[in-house]
């Protein structure tokens, strides 16, 4: 397996840039230098910035130089404390980077994909000079698997236009169905490195989403424990969204703690061994509505898979968003969860 060096123990600042009102107060009080420090003092290597493009870029796509000023003094707070990064475009003109949306139309409209790649383009100019601490992660979460040989042009050619400008920054590449690791890519990327690539690991989702109120079948009062028998799972899968019984049919054990998270992801470590890239994991982790036992169970089983496949990773989500490990509700179990990272 290729090691991604740099980008190995990492944590997402989401809510930071993207999925709320980026006024001038949220943006100075939500993180701040301080949370830097506490990062590198953590011991991990990297942070995972997610951002709306409407923080750089107008509606009518007139580019907006203070949103560009907060992204470039991120970095340099990442450098201050020696520490790498992913920028993650999470919003995209046109495209809300969530389920609620249509996704396909964007792979295929024209229209989108220039104004997409121009911004890209932009990116790429403005911070090319930070290609030894720097990756890009292009877009987020394509639910339609019909979509496969279209997100490959799409991407290939977002590749190519980054790569123009910035040929040393990594891009990161996921596959369909919202980067899950349930079976193997089909795209055939015909890219030069670097490219590296991720996926979003969340199983059982019945466990990591309790009660959420935004995930389609999910009833608002649930509430189940980790590891518990894998028939409940496959049970309470069923019962709430169908779709949550795809990562079950990857495995042939009856080890959730163990077996269930290293079957599932064998597809792509094989397909990441294949195409000879690195392997890394953008987002996991657990809402605050399971209880903190059960959480740092489910931390430490797949971080321990992480480790056997030497994949790297940010958790989801270092402050607030539902997910945050400085949050009170973690306060009980966060110097176990720390080594884990």
């Amino acid at each position: 397996m290729h090691v991604w060096n740099g980008f190995q123990h990492g944590i997402n600042f989401g809510g930071w840039f993207s999925q709320k009102n980026n006024n001038k107060e949220h943006l100075y009080t939500f993180i701040d230098e301080k949370d830097f420090a506490t990062v590198a003092e953590w011991g991990l290597d990297h942070v995972r910035i997610p951002l709306d493009y409407d923080m750089v870029e107008s509606k009518g796509g007139i580019l907006r130089e203070t949103g560009f000023q907060w992204i470039e003094r991120a970095i340099q707070l990442c450098k201050k404390y020696h520490l790498n990064c992913v920028l993650h475009l999470h919003k995209a003109p046109g495209y809300s980077g969530d389920f609620q949306t249509p996704n396909g139309e964007y792979v295929c409209n024209l229209a989108f994909h220039a104004r997409y790649i121009s911004l890209w383009k932009e990116f790429a100019r403005r911070f090319e000079k930070y290609s030894d601490m720097l990756a890009f992660e292009i877009f987020n979460l394509i639910p339609e698997e019909s979509m496969e040989q279209q997100w490959d042009k799409f991407i290939s050619h977002t590749i190519s236009a980054i790569h123009e400008t910035a040929p040393r920054i990594p891009v990161l590449v996921g596959g369909i169905y919202c980067h899950g690791v349930y079976r193997e890519p089909q795209f055939q990327l015909s890219i030069a490195e670097p490219i590296v690539f991720y996926f979003h690991f969340f199983e059982p989702i019945v466990f990591t989403h309790q009660s959420a109120k935004w995930v389609k079948g999910m009833r608002k009062d649930f509430h189940i424990q980790f590891p518990e028998a894998i028939k409940q799972y496959r049970l309470t899968s069923a019962a709430f969204n169908k779709a949550f019984l795809v990562p079950f049919q990857n495995c042939h054990s009856s080890n959730m703690e163990k077996d269930f998270i290293e079957d599932n992801f064998l597809k792509i470590v094989q397909f990441a061994q294949k195409k000879q890239m690195p392997l890394y994991c953008s987002e996991y982790g657990v809402i605050n509505q399971a209880d903190t036992d059960s959480t740092l169970r489910w931390y430490q089983s797949v971080s321990a898979a992480f480790e056997k496949y030497q994949i790297g990773r940010a958790a989801w989500n270092y402050k607030d968003m539902d997910f945050g490990l400085i949050d009170v509700h973690m306060h009980k179990i966060l110097h176990q969860i720390i080594p884990l990272l």
